[in-house]
């Protein structure tokens, strides 16, 4: 489990108070949540291993005030008023707290 924080839709009638929505992810042997930070905390995202593809991206090294970054990748169907049409989607989750080491040992053992 780690903490981060993912980038909020952008809203124009928010945009004075526009931040970053803080979240918690957990893995386990079977899936990953991502969960709202407030209390009491709520699943925004929840996903088993075979519906995601992962990616890790490092912070810069001369960027103090940037983060690491874990991309998830998965389908999802949006529905429209007619009819139903398959999206991918990717969520982008800032954090300290994850390395390259950790998330790749992580999903390497759990998807084998």
């Amino acid at each position: 489990m780690f903490h981060g924080q993912i980038e909020r839709p952008f809203k124009a009638v928010h945009i004075l108070t526009y931040s970053d929505k803080r979240v918690t992810v957990a893995l386990n042997p079977h899936c990953l949540h991502i969960l709202d930070s407030k209390s009491p905390p709520g699943i925004m995202l929840y996903l088993t291993y075979d519906q995601l593809s992962w990616e890790f991206e490092e912070a810069p090294e001369d960027g103090e005030d940037f983060y690491s970054s874990l991309w998830l990748e998965f389908d999802s169907v949006l529905e429209l008023e007619d009819r139903e049409e398959k999206v991918t989607k990717r969520v982008q989750v800032f954090s300290r707290q994850v390395t390259q080491t950790t998330s790749t040992s992580f999903f390497t053992n759990e998807l084998l």
